[in-house]
């Protein structure tokens, strides 16, 4: 009962999570559409501000083209988009530091409009001493801090860009590990009970499968979302990093890339039982060939070396599911060995009777007997991410496939040290 209020917890609190982000999310819009309001409106000053200058300069080398009065229609409206962005910020309880100083920027900028007032009285009446000139310096002061005001605007719009960033990363973060939690939780849940439910175990199978396929799917957008906000907020701060937070950038890009492989291979074990076996003759020789061509890049840094005995021409089985056997099985060969020590594998074959034993042997760290019932369970890892990378689903893939093909996967420890992998396939795989 505890399990169950913990998990109904784990949902509500995921449920929670999500219809939060998506109520951040409304109001980062909202709070971008009004930064771009405000940025347009600063532009529309410019662009009035530079209509005017324009014309007084026409008017001065053709006076009856433009008169005062088209000259004060400009001047009126350019004020009143000025008012209209100053009110914006006027007041704001809520507003930040950089909106304040915003808003007294765009209080300073009062006397280049009671000058240019002056001027338009003066090109009105015919009377005063501002000559054009002065107009012209006054317009590109104003031009110049008005520039200033809008990328203090475009600077303040992009930290709340960052900001929003950040927080879509944490609710990922959180949302993963809520539902990593239900996954995990099902799984053992499921595994409890299939202990003492054998009549229905084809039955649970599949609707295991079927939850894990659809869950490591929804998975998959919210990982490769950490890693794309990851690079992009890593990006845009740029030098402004510590070492520290670079080092917290690698932490959470390395979870988020082992969370995604996870889900990868999650797919790809639940997707086997679902598989029809595509039976056909195939060359063993060719096949493992296959397989070390690639895995060829970790055999050349592991300067590994792999031996093979001879197999028969042909056996029957789905080509696709037994290449995953052996590139499981090499890999982990080649994978759980000491540091300095050169990995070495070799593939037997032993022709007995109704079914093809083959035997990758190993010269790794080996398995300890108590542990041998273990490792072909799903997520079941003996070492930590630390010391050796992988999601602790390769195994459990292999087995899925042998037994779908009415075989047997084992394995026998070496008391020096190593592992002998056993893989048996009947020579008439199950229909």
């Amino acid at each position: 009962m505890r399990k169950n209020r913990v998990y109904l917890v784990a949902i509500l609190v995921t449920i929670t999570v999500i219809l939060v982000n998506q109520a951040f999310i409304q109001y980062w819009l909202y709070q971008k559409r009004e930064d771009a309001k405000l940025i347009n409106m600063g532009g529309r000053q410019r662009m009035l501000s530079q209509r005017l200058l324009a014309q007084v300069l026409i008017r001065q080398v053709n006076p009856a083209t433009v008169s005062p009065t088209d000259l004060h229609a400009i001047y009126q409206e350019w004020y009143e988009a000025h008012q209209r962005l100053s009110d914006s910020f006027r007041g704001n309880t809520f507003s930040n530091r950089r909106q304040k100083e915003i808003f007294a920027q765009l209080v300073a900028l009062e006397p280049y409009f009671q000058f240019c007032q002056r001027y338009l009285e003066q090109a009105a009446t015919g009377k005063g001493n501002t000559t054009v000139r002065q107009l012209q310096f006054n317009q590109e002061s104003f031009l110049g801090q008005m520039d200033d005001i809008v990328s203090i605007m475009e600077a303040d719009s992009q930290r709340k860009l960052l900001l929003v960033i950040t927080i879509e990363i944490i609710f990922a973060l959180i949302s993963l590990f809520m539902i990593y939690y239900e996954i995990r939780f099902v799984f053992q849940r499921i595994n409890d009970d299939l202990a003492g439910k054998n009549a229905s175990l084809v039955d649970s199978n599949y609707l295991l499968e079927q939850y894990a396929y659809l869950a490591a799917h929804d998975l998959r957008s919210p990982a490769q979302n950490i890693l794309n906000f990851t690079r992009v907020l890593r990006k845009r701060l740029g030098d402004r990093l510590q070492e520290k937070e670079v080092g917290y950038f690698d932490f959470i890009q390395d979870a988020a890339q082992r969370l995604r492989q996870t889900t990868d291979d999650l797919l790809q074990f639940s997707s086997i039982n679902n598989q029809q076996l595509r039976i056909e003759r195939v060359d063993p020789t060719v096949l493992i060939e296959a397989v070390l061509r690639d895995l060829e890049s970790d055999l050349q840094d592991r300067e590994a070396r792999v031996e093979m005995d001879a197999f028969p021409a042909s056996i029957r089985v789905d080509r696709h599911l037994l290449h995953l056997v052996f590139q499981n099985l090499l890999s982990n060969g080649i994978k759980f060995v000491a540091p300095e020590t050169p990995p070495e594998v070799r593939i037997g074959y032993q022709d007995d009777g109704p079914d093809h034993v083959f035997t990758i042997r190993d010269n790794g760290i080996g398995i300890d007997e108590n542990n041998v019932d273990k490792i072909f369970g799903l997520f079941k890892r003996l070492h930590s991410h630390t010391q050796y990378n992988g999601t602790g689903i390769g195994l459990s893939i292999c087995q899925k496939v042998v037994e779908k093909h009415g075989g047997e996967c084992s394995v026998d420890c070496e008391p020096t040290g190593g592992s002998t992998f056993i893989v048996r396939l009947p020579k008439t795989p199950v229909a």
